[in-house]
């Protein structure tokens, strides 16, 4: 149930994390434009493509060590009393950190695909 309860925050958070680079495409090539004038810059699907990565990955960096299925080291004596707790991350992290980057290329992808096909102009 843990693991059910993080993936829907993390797919919740996937949407805004889309909602929030669409919208920052739109306004460094809309409303304020930026100095560099070329291609990844003027473009809108470019920079909201950009942006989505980016984002996806900061949000990949900042959710694994919440995922539920990290464990705990607890460290113990011969007579069985505690002597610490660390945690330990294993192939688990390595795993959600490159799936969440994954997912993000992925949003990404299908912005720059929306907004090239939503602005086509046909002859």
């Amino acid at each position: 149930m843990e693991t059910l309860i993080f993936l829907v925050g993390v797919t919740a958070i996937v949407v805004l994390n889309a909602l929030l680079a669409f919208t920052l495409g739109w306004l460094f090539t809309e409303v304020l434009r930026l100095p560099l004038n070329f291609k990844p810059f003027t473009c809108r699907p470019c920079l909201t493509f950009w942006f989505t990565v980016v984002l996806g990955i900061v949000l990949a960096l900042i959710l694994t060590p919440y995922f539920p299925g990290v464990e705990t080291l607890v460290t113990v004596d011969s007579e069985g009393v505690e002597l610490g707790r660390e945690i330990h991350y294993g192939p688990v992290r390595i795993v959600v950190t490159f799936g969440l980057i994954g997912v993000g290329i992925l949003v990404g992808f299908i912005h720059f695909l929306y907004i090239k096909l939503k602005f086509r102009i046909y002859d």
